[in-house]
């Protein structure tokens, strides 16, 4: 283990910084254009304001829009997850099939930084 010390992928203190932690995350369905939040943290709701594109609002508003976000569509191999609007409060995000077309799967989520 000697040199792993202070590297993200070792077990030190380094792990659980600001940075490295997930500040938001959430997996929910949209069955029917409406969206119902299976599991959460940091994430009071999730609206549906067009097909396939949804508003997940933050519990605790971020301090600035300098995050990352990661998504993940059920939608096959070749579903992508998009984000439309980073804000403080929320991200708008929008998700399309293999196809190309809107999806309307199970997202999960998360959202990394400050």
């Amino acid at each position: 283990m000697s040199g792993l010390i202070g590297t993200s992928h070792s077990k030190s203190k380094v792990i659980g910084r600001s940075q490295d932690t997930c500040k938001a995350w959430v997996k929910f369905s949209a069955s029917g254009n409406t969206p119902t939040i299976v599991d959460s943290f940091n994430v009071s709701s999730v609206d549906a304001f067009l097909y396939s594109r949804w508003k997940i609002n933050f519990s605790t508003t971020f301090p600035n829009t300098n995050f990352a976000v990661v998504g993940a569509s059920s939608e096959g191999t070749d579903g992508s997850v998009s984000v439309n609007v980073f804000n403080a409060n929320y991200i708008e995000v929008y998700a399309v099939d293999h196809a190309g077309t809107a999806a309307n799967t199970p997202l999960s989520i998360a959202v990394f930084g400050d």
